[in-house]
């Protein structure tokens, strides 16, 4: 509504200037440059030679204190963290007089979190109002003046960001909702053994030689800054790719196209709207994605809506009218549904509020209890070392680790930064 995507039914909208909205899911244009998408709007600089488009991508890198990469690089192949930062570095170019947030920081890493928060700061010091939506709390209280809390469509709590604290806005967040304790596992056998893997994919680090082991029982967690060989690892363990070198074996056999589900696998990809959602499909037929022949049972899918929560104007409603966050509550409610043997979990709570993480991370904890083994792909640490039983930092290609999930967070950055952990 504040950007004019959608009618209000009532009430009324009123900006004053330009409107710069980074969304939540990615609106970059197909076919353009990473640096090309930063000038796109302008038709006359479109014209630029390949130097002056490379200089201008320098320019905002250095104003806005987000790392692009190659300029000349297909902005539409980039790794989801990159296409993250392209995003958020378009719009703070523009300048706008409002600037919209849709949890921007999602898949960043914690010191391109601090360049963000510095440059939305200088943002706001220059005359430019923002709107800052996340679930992070250690951010609201990085830049916020005020903090205003929306519960189910209402403004439940709004409070300059000094008069209140993390604490108090985190009760209100999780009112009514159990917190999540760690339960102490024992280990079982192997499930997924991956042994000296080496091979690629388009726009991250190669893999060099990772060899990782997850048991029944156990949850293992690989965090890193996005585009250091999660999306090959992922990749190569789902069977979509062939490794250069190494194995990878799963439930005793080895993993190859079609083989991942029929071992009794699950996935929950990195992106909910590209990879784990037939957006035009309804609600319930979306929950039976994951079986031979989906069959419509409406009343078994409202049972699903109730349990996991998700909000939802009705099982017939097509998936790409919820919001992300109960988008991707869909595809938890289907792939945890399974039981999983082995659960494949890429950055699961992104969208979610933090009574909705809690809610899955609890999920990914019962899995692992009932026997299942979990691989948790995340580039945010603190819900790693909220779950997992073992973290191993991914960095250029290389596995590093494990760490016990108490282990100093400056080690664990400095293994994050590629520096002696």
């Amino acid at each position: 509504m504040l950007d004019g995507a959608i009618a209000p039914t009532s009430g009324e909208v009123r900006v004053s200037g330009t409107v710069g909205h980074v969304h939540q899911h990615f609106a970059i244009p197909p076919g353009l440059t990473v640096a090309e998408c930063l000038v796109v709007e302008d038709a006359g600089l479109r014209a630029l030679s390949r130097r002056r488009l490379a200089d201008r991508l320098r320019r905002v890198e250095e104003s806005t204190g987000i790392a692009l990469g190659d300029p000349h690089a297909e902005a539409a192949s980039l790794p989801i963290g990159a296409r993250q930062r392209l995003e958020l570095a378009r719009a703070l170019a523009g300048r706008p007089d409002l600037l919209l947030l849709d949890e921007p920081t999602a898949v960043l890493a914690p010191a391109e979190i601090d360049a963000f928060a510095a440059a939305v700061r200088r943002t706001a010091a220059s005359g430019t109002a923002v709107v800052f939506i996340t679930h992070k709390l250690p951010e609201v209280f990085a830049v916020a003046d005020r903090v205003s809390l929306l519960r189910h469509g209402r403004v439940v709590f709004s409070r300059p960001a000094g008069e209140t604290s993390a604490g108090e806005i985190a009760a209100l967040f999780l009112e009514g909702t159990a917190v999540p304790e760690r339960v102490p596992r024992r280990p079982g056998g192997p499930v997924l053994v991956i042994e000296a893997l080496r091979g690629g994919a388009p726009g991250g680090a190669p893999l060099s030689g990772v060899t990782l082991t997850v048991r029944e029982r156990e949850i293992a967690a690989i965090v890193g800054v996005d585009g250091n060989g999660q999306d090959a690892m992922v990749e190569i363990v789902a069977g979509l790719r062939a490794p250069a070198s190494g194995t990878v074996s799963l439930s005793g056999g080895p993993v190859a196209g079609g083989v991942f589900r029929r071992s009794g696998a699950s996935i929950v990809p990195g992106d909910r709207q590209r990879e784990g959602l037939i957006l035009d499909f309804s609600v319930a037929e979306n929950l039976r994605l994951a079986e031979p022949i989906p069959p419509l049972d409406e009343a078994r899918a409202r049972r699903e809506i109730a349990a996991h929560g998700i909000l939802a104007p009705s099982v017939r409603a097509p998936a790409r009218a919820l919001s992300g966050g109960n988008q991707q509550k869909v595809v938890l409610s289907r792939e945890l549904a399974r039981a999983p043997r082995f659960l494949l979990a890429i950055s699961p709570t992104r969208g979610l509020d933090l009574a909705g993480s809690h809610a899955t991370l609890a999920s990914l904890g019962r899995a692992a209890e009932t026997g299942g083994a979990v691989l948790l792909v995340t580039s945010d640490l603190d819900e790693a070392r909220a779950v997992a039983d073992v973290l191993y930092v991914l960095y250029r290609g290389a596995l590093a680790g494990p760490f016990p999930p108490d282990t100093d967070l400056g080690r664990i950055g400095r293994a994050m930064a590629g520096l002696a952990a």
